[in-house]
């Protein structure tokens, strides 16, 4: 998918990001999100609840690339299991996503947080 730039701000943009959605068979939701330290990547916990199938439920990672150009906001996003090339997901988002997992990614992850001195204990890496 490439890059869609409309939004007037930020703040927008992010708000537009975060917001529930909804059409005839679905809604979706964001149950958490953060902005990574240099404020280019949205990151995002979403549940996608399928409303024909008796609103079974799924949790996956979302990365928003996040970008101004000529004056607008734009996003680019990447799903969990198309394993982006981003690793600063906060470590608590992995136990609330638990469909469409890339172990591989996740793994890269841990490594990450690991390398950069950021998580809080041995556990939260394991």
């Amino acid at each position: 998918m490439g890059w869609l730039f409309y939004a007037k701000s930020k703040a927008q943009l992010i708000n537009d990001l975060t917001s529930p959605t909804e059409d005839a068979e679905s809604r979706l939701e964001t149950v958490a999100y953060e902005l990574n330290a240099d404020g280019g990547t949205l990151w995002a916990v979403l549940k996608l609840i399928y409303k024909d199938r008796d609103n079974y439920s799924e949790t996956f990672i979302a990365c928003h690339l996040l970008d101004d150009h000529k004056g607008l906001w734009g996003f680019q996003s990447i799903d969990e299991d198309a394993h982006p090339f981003y690793f600063d997901c906060p470590l608590r988002f992995l136990d609330m996503a638990q469909h469409h997992t890339c172990e591989k990614w996740r793994k890269m992850v841990r490594q990450w947080h690991r390398e950069n001195g950021i998580a809080t204990s041995a556990s939260a890496i394991a």
